[in-house]
């Protein structure tokens, strides 16, 4: 049984989510189903935006810009 890691950030939850819905938008030939495309892309890109940022903040706590050295 898989029992996600409480402090595991949620975003990650969230882009899992929206890219699958938008990989659902292809159609059976290989395209894409460009209305659904569409309506799942404006659902979707906020919370897309916000998990970006929040995953990049995250990821800078645990790897820190570099410093340039003088």
């Amino acid at each position: 049984m898989y029992i996600p890691n409480p402090n595991k950030p949620g975003e990650l939850s969230t882009l899992r989510q929206a890219i699958d819905e938008i990989k659902n938008c292809r159609s059976k030939g290989g395209g894409w189903r460009m209305g659904e495309l569409e309506r799942r892309l404006n659902f979707h890109i906020n919370q897309m935006d916000q998990a970006i940022e929040i995953l990049d903040q995250v990821m800078d706590q645990h790897y820190p810009p570099l410093q340039v050295a003088k």
